[in-house]
């Protein structure tokens, strides 16, 4: 039986489209997760100078929420990183 292939997808609720990069295992992917989740919290705090949350939505789903000013207009900001596992 074939390996699945690990898919890390981010959105953005500001961006159209989505990003998504594969990896060949599950710990690869959640690490890259953490590493985009920790990359954007920093450039979030130097752009808006504010702290976002970050809440667990699931086991493999995981979201950066921050209320921002953004094209003068109030908007809550949710960035979502997903890991889905395709099987070959």
């Amino acid at each position: 039986m074939a390996k699945p292939t690990y898919i890390l997808i981010r959105e953005s609720s500001n961006e159209s489209g989505y990003t998504a990069h594969s990896f060949p295992t599950e710990t690869s992917a959640y690490t890259a997760m953490d590493c985009m989740v920790k990359s954007d919290t920093a450039a979030i705090e130097t752009a808006y100078h504010l702290s976002p949350r970050v809440e667990q939505v699931s086991s493999y789903k995981t979201q950066l929420i921050f209320d921002a000013i953004i094209a003068e207009s109030d908007m809550t900001v949710k960035i979502t990183y997903s890991v889905y596992a395709i099987e070959k």
